[in-house]
């Protein structure tokens, strides 16, 4: 995919962290959310496959006691991530890492790990369970977004939020990442040495499966 095209795909799928309104959202979000609630509390967070760093840079002026790596393949995304958390006055506590998710290694350990599975095509996939359970404390959290309702979609195969999945397949599909469900994640998890792997529905944010590393 060309750089310009990369860039405005990964602007519309991510959150808007110049948004106040979306900043609040999730500073509010803390007290019925597991993940959120550790990240008030001053949490460690990894994110692999952070893109242009809506959501971390989101967190980070959301939870001002959070500190945050991520990692991103694509140079032209981890410019636009440093460039986003610098302009929002969080840059101190953002580190970007370029490079291949599966390769990451860090010697202090997290204490939240996001994994972005959605854009991660099958033969990556169990690299970036491997590395997220290694960048982990014991008890530590991998987190992972399903935000789409495939249930639902499922249920009403015609409507436009349907349709608009469906088109958003063939993209995905020709990158080779698989529509991956619950039960999906959940088994790739365990085989990763996750226990504890869990569905979660936090009010006004889409599903999560969370899992712990003994």
């Amino acid at each position: 995919m060309p750089s310009q095209d990369r860039i405005a795909f990964a602007l519309s799928v991510s959150p808007d962290p110049a948004s106040p309104e979306r900043v609040a959202g999730f500073r509010a979000s803390a007290e019925q959310h597991p993940v959120r609630a550790l990240m008030r509390d001053g949490a460690r967070v990894l994110e692999l496959g952070c893109g242009v760093a809506g959501q971390l840079v989101t967190c980070l002026q959301a939870f001002p006691a959070m500190t945050a790596v991520g990692v991103e393949l694509s140079d032209d995304l981890a410019d636009i991530a440093e460039q986003r958390a610098a302009a929002l006055g969080v840059g101190d506590r953002l580190r970007v890492v370029r490079g291949d998710a599966a390769d990451f290694v860090d010697p202090e350990p997290f204490d939240v790990a996001h994994w972005s599975q959605f854009f991660f095509p099958a033969p990556t996939r169990a690299g970036a369970v491997r590395a997220m359970f290694g960048a982990l404390r014991p008890g530590g959290l991998a987190y992972l977004p399903l935000p789409w309702d495939l249930e639902e979609y499922d249920a009403r195969p015609t409507s436009g939020a349907t349709r608009d999945y469906r088109l958003m397949r063939v993209v995905l599909a020709s990158w080779g990442v698989p529509e991956a469900r619950y039960e999906d994640l959940a088994a790739e998890l365990t085989a990763g040495g996750f226990v504890d792997v869990a569905l979660i529905r936090p009010a006004a944010d889409v599903p999560r499966v969370i899992a712990r590393r003994p």
